[in-house]
Order: structure tokens, then C-alpha cells, then sequence
């Protein structure tokens, strides 16, 4: 049990405001996994995994309790996630999009705003009811998400039939649209250098 108490950040703990369980519990099957914790270890190991209210809320209401590890489990996601919860995840769902992580992060390249959106999007993708979680609904929330970027709208246009692949189609044109803006700026920069060293050089000869 140390050992997946050391294998513990805050980042990946569930704590109710701005989480979702279910991401956390996938993370802390993973962790106890590879540290060793046995399955009927899991119900002793519960309060690793939790901060803040929610584990206020194991402590104050769940501790004395004879509630299997599952029951606890769906115990503290349906006190926290309840339909209120579902409907400001879709509703966040529903307005994020590139142009405004953009907006955001504007020190940012648009790879790694694309990589934030992508991250979002199936961080959200947990807290949606089980029918909207399918690759489907978010390769079609991917598509509306990046259609207004002019890097990605060859791929938005006409989007690959997989999740995985729009993805990479998508990282694919972001990275080519960099890679010619930065190659375009450094044509641009080049061409201002060589008009001030020619202006420089003709101002040098006109006065010698």
C-alpha cells in the first residue's frame, strides 16, 4: 500500500470539483497494476485515490460503511456526478473548439493548442452520459471543433472514418501548416535583411 501512495500525485487523485471519476478510476486501476495491489486490496486503498470534499465525503459518510469497493465507487460518483454535473459537461463539450484554446494559449503553437483540445475533449469525454461516450460522437465534435482553422480544413472536409486517424490526419496538416508559415517568415526575414545590407552597403559607397 505504500507503494501506491508514493506512485500518488494531487493531479491524478479525484477530488469531485472539475474531475471525473471514471478517468480517475481507470488511473487507479493502472497505478495498482504496476505497483501490485491486489483486487481485494481495492476497498482498503479507496481513500488514496480521492481529495478534497470527496474525500471529505468517504471520511464523514462512507468509511463505517459495509459497501463493497464497487458500491463505494458508484457511491461517490453518483454524489457528485449527478444530471446537473452531466449537463455542464456537455455544455462545455459543446463550446470548446481550437480557435478558442487558441485564444487562450496565444504564446502556444497551434500543435500544441491542438494537443490541449484533443487532451480536453476526452477528459470531458468521461463526464458525457455512456451513449454520447462512442469514437463517433467525438470524431463528429473533433470535426466541429477545427473546421474554422484553415489548417485543418482539408481534413474536416472530408474526415477519415476513424477516430485514431482524423487525429493523426489532423497533426499531420498542423505540423506541414507550421512548418510553411515558419519557412515563409524565415523567406521574409531573409529578403528584409538583404534590402537593409544592400540600402546600408549603397549609403556607405554614395558618401565615400
Amino acid at each position: 500500500m505504500a507503494n501506491l501512495a508514493k506512485s500518488y500525485t494531487d493531479d491524478v487523485k479525484y477530488g469531485s470539483e472539475g474531475d471525473n471519476f471514471s478517468l480517475k478510476l481507470t488511473v487507479f486501476y493502472d497505478i495498482c497494476g504496476r505497483v501490485g495491489v491486489p483486487v481485494e486490496a481495492y476497498r482498503k486503498a479507496l481513500p488514496i485515490m480521492l481529495k478534497g470534499l470527496a474525500l471529505d465525503y468517504y471520511y464523514s459518510d462512507l468509511i463505517n460503511s459495509s459497501l463493497t469497493f464497487d458500491q463505494l465507487c458508484q457511491t461517490i460518483q453518483q454524489h457528485f456526478e449527478d444530471a446537473n454535473y452531466r449537463r455542464n459537461t456537455l455544455t462545455e463539450w459543446n463550446t470548446v473548439d481550437l480557435e478558442a484554446i487558441r485564444s487562450q494559449n496565444p504564446d502556444k503553437s497551434l500543435s500544441y493548442c491542438f494537443q490541449l483540445l484533443v487532451t480536453k475533449l476526452r477528459t470531458l469525454r468521461h463526464g458525457l452520459t455512456p451513449d454520447l461516450q462512442s469514437d463517433t460522437f467525438m470524431l463528429n465534435k473533433l470535426v466541429l471543433a477545427c473546421r474554422n482553422v484553415p489548417a485543418c480544413q482539408i481534413a474536416c472536409s472530408a474526415p477519415p472514418d476513424t477516430l485514431g486517424a482524423l487525429i493523426s490526419s489532423l497533426k499531420t496538416l498542423i505540423t506541414a501548416y507550421e512548418f510553411s508559415y515558419k519557412d515563409e517568415s524565415t523567406t521574409s526575414t531573409f529578403i528584409t535583411d538583404r534590402r537593409y545590407y544592400s540600402n546600408n552597403n549603397n549609403s556607405r559607397h554614395k558618401y565615400n
